[in-house]
């Protein structure tokens, strides 16, 4: 009995920790999010250069690279280092309605930041996010996601 219940509880914790429902992942040991968005937007280089902290600084046929910097995002319920300002890398590929989106290199600045991967990936280089992270990375996800959707909200007058 006791062997079937340890076995649940890894099973269980196993599962927990490996399903991230976001759009973060671990590849070689660096911290990415990637995200495939649908659009009948055309020209999604223009569209991100209307955003003051996005730059695009190069081309290669229909990849746009850029960088993002001073960017913040507050949530509830995160770890202190979502209170400072980031910068990160991103990539654009263009394909017929749709685009992906690749972010990288996320630094979080001032006094204690550093590369995201020292706080969000584990002392052992897993190739997993451990489960602490939930919470900021559930919070990244979200904002990375709406500031890459390019939708415009327009205010009305009620």
């Amino acid at each position: 009995m006791k062997k079937t219940i340890l076995l649940l509880v890894c099973v269980f914790y196993t599962l927990s920790v490996l399903s991230q429902g976001n759009n973060f992942a671990v590849l070689n040991g660096k911290l990415i999010w990637e995200s495939v968005i649908i659009s009948q937007e055309t020209n999604i280089p223009a569209v991100v250069a209307t955003h003051t902290k996005l730059a695009i600084t190069g081309t290669e046929g229909n990849i746009y690279k850029g960088k993002a910097t001073g960017l913040s995002s507050s949530c509830g319920d995160t770890s202190k280092i979502l209170e400072r300002e980031y910068n990160f890398n991103f990539e654009i590929e263009l394909s017929e309605s749709k685009y992906r989106i690749t972010v990288t290199d996320i630094v979080f600045t001032g006094k204690g930041g550093g590369r995201a991967e020292a706080f969000y990936i584990d002392k052992y280089g897993s190739e997993r996010l451990p489960a602490t992270a939930g919470a900021d990375l559930a919070c990244l996800d979200a904002y990375f996601t709406k500031l890459f959707t390019m939708t415009r909200v327009y205010k009305t007058k009620s």
